[in-house]
């Protein structure tokens, strides 16, 4: 079909984009964050107007998630596409983003850190496929919501499956990225991870901001995480969720949007 065709089109592009565009470190020492190599999903929004779509990747350090990033576009009102980035940090050190070698994105360090760990505290299982459940489970605890004034209130839709697991490889790690999305489009992404090397490894999780709408998650039925819509400033070069809209103007088409 042509629609799947122009679809994974769509995906490689995106792919290119994000492996030819974007440079990023972490750490004072500024080491170089490895893109993952495939999008961890390619997604549409069925209620946004102008046709969008978008890939979400993942750069890691030693295997580990440091940075989320989505690349988009949508249809505008002059027959074009508008082509817009956002980037998510999954750590308290120090990233630096860089787009065609100037820098773009250089969120502030926190004041105090963005993790939680689960109270009371959870043992990792002993092997991945224990571990794997346990992540299933704990993600299952949250529930999320957008609220905007011309929508209301809208309830997210928990993924089963994580979008992103660490390398496998790994014996003294493990972490599962899950989304809630509308759609497949991932509003609001969750990071649960656990250090095995530690002498007591427990679980813990960090939320990840994935649109500029205010955004509410709660534990049990109590609050853990509010972005505040009218309280932000995504398209900041420190924001620690960044969210630009038109980047650039982009063809429809994509024969003539790739370089």
């Amino acid at each position: 079909m042509v629609a799947e065709d122009e679809a994974a089109s769509w995906k490689a592009y995106y792919q290119q984009r994000a492996a030819d565009d974007y440079e990023l470190t972490w750490g004072k020492d500024e080491q170089p964050l490895r893109l993952r190599s495939k999008a961890i999903v390619n997604w549409t929004n069925p209620l946004e107007q102008g046709q969008i779509h978008g890939s979400t990747f993942v750069w890691e350090h030693g295997g580990r998630p440091v940075v989320v990033g989505q690349l988009f576009s949508y249809l505008t009102s002059a027959g074009q596409r508008s082509y817009c980035h956002v980037f998510s940090t999954l750590t308290d050190k120090q990233v630096i983003g860089k787009r065609h070698e100037e820098v773009f994105w250089q969120p502030k360090l926190p004041e105090k850190t963005d993790w939680h760990a689960f109270k009371p505290a959870i043992t990792p299982a002993k092997n991945p496929a224990g571990r794997r459940l346990q992540l299933r489970r704990l993600a299952r605890q949250f529930e999320a919501y957008t609220e905007e004034a011309s929508r209301g209130k809208r309830v997210l839709r928990l993924l089963p499956e994580p979008l992103y697991r660490s390398d496998a490889t790994l014996t003294n790690y493990d972490s599962g990225l899950f989304a809630y999305v509308v759609g497949t489009d991932p509003e609001l992404l969750i990071l649960i991870e656990t250090d095995l090397a530690q002498d007591a490894p427990v679980w813990r999780y960090r939320f990840v901001q994935s649109t500029q709408s205010t955004t509410v998650a709660a534990l049990n039925g109590q609050e853990v995480y509010r972005y505040e819509k009218s309280q932000a400033n995504p398209g900041a070069v420190n924001a620690v969720y960044l969210s630009r809209h038109g980047v650039e103007t982009i063809p429809a088409q994509l024969s003539a949007a790739s370089r």
